[in-house]
């Protein structure tokens, strides 16, 4: 869909960008794009349909006209926080011996001597009551909770929900992308708060053994399905 190839692409942005470990310049910003955009064709090459061909130059006019605000408004980023992992594939061992969990976090920063998870997200629709109630209970962000902690030695003091409102704004008949990305690009500047949201969720520590004993059961569930 239109809305998961521009979640990846954008997704590819912050992991160059913030790769780096400094304040980008807009150059840097360029990079990254061009980046995440020949990886995603070069990941879904001789699988991409048409349509999914078509949604290419749309969606990078969107990020284009996002991106270089998105730094802007986190600038902070990049003085305060201190990188753990990014993008970071995993490996390791669960309650159940001989059975190890892999999969891949977004990423995870110290602050301090607190260990945070963050988790990037984009949207085009935010409901931020339903919202903020929902991500509390999020399964995945548990998972990688337990998988931080089992790496670290220390439970994560929360998650970091990063997320971005893809623009909704549709390009008119006769609009250039240009006159698009311009157009994006002039609202974002006027309300960024409207596009980039931050909540930050600490877990109890309580929450870390609830939900091992929540993934015991899970997996002793799926041996029984699976027979193994």
């Amino acid at each position: 869909s239109q809305g998961l190839q521009f979640g990846t692409i954008f997704h590819g942005v912050l992991e160059h960008v913030y790769g780096k470990g400094k304040a980008p310049s807009q150059q840097n910003i360029k990079d990254a794009m061009d980046t995440a955009e020949k990886a995603y064709i070069e990941e879904r090459q001789g699988r991409m349909s048409a349509e999914e061909e078509g949604f290419i130059e749309v969606n990078m006019a969107m990020i284009e006209a996002i991106a270089p605000q998105y730094f802007v408004y986190h600038k902070k980023d990049f003085e305060k926080v201190k990188w753990a992992e990014l993008e970071q594939k995993f490996r390791v061992s669960s309650p159940i011996p001989g059975v190890d969990l892999v999969g891949r976090i977004d990423g995870a920063f110290w602050i301090g001597k607190e260990l945070w998870l963050r988790e990037n997200k984009t949207k085009s629709r935010i409901e931020e009551e339903v919202l903020s109630d929902s991500l509390a209970f999020d399964f995945q962000v548990q998972l990688y909770s337990y998988v931080l902690r089992k790496k670290y030695g220390k439970v994560p003091t929360g998650v970091l929900y990063d997320i971005t409102r893809r623009p909704g704004e549709k390009q008119k008949v006769g609009e250039s992308l240009l006159q698009y990305k311009q157009r994006i690009e002039a609202r974002v500047k006027s309300e960024p708060e409207h596009y980039f949201l931050r909540y930050e969720i600490q877990v109890p520590p309580t929450e870390s053994k609830r939900f091992e004993e929540e993934l015991i059961h899970i997996l002793e569930e799926i041996y029984i399905v699976t027979g193994k």
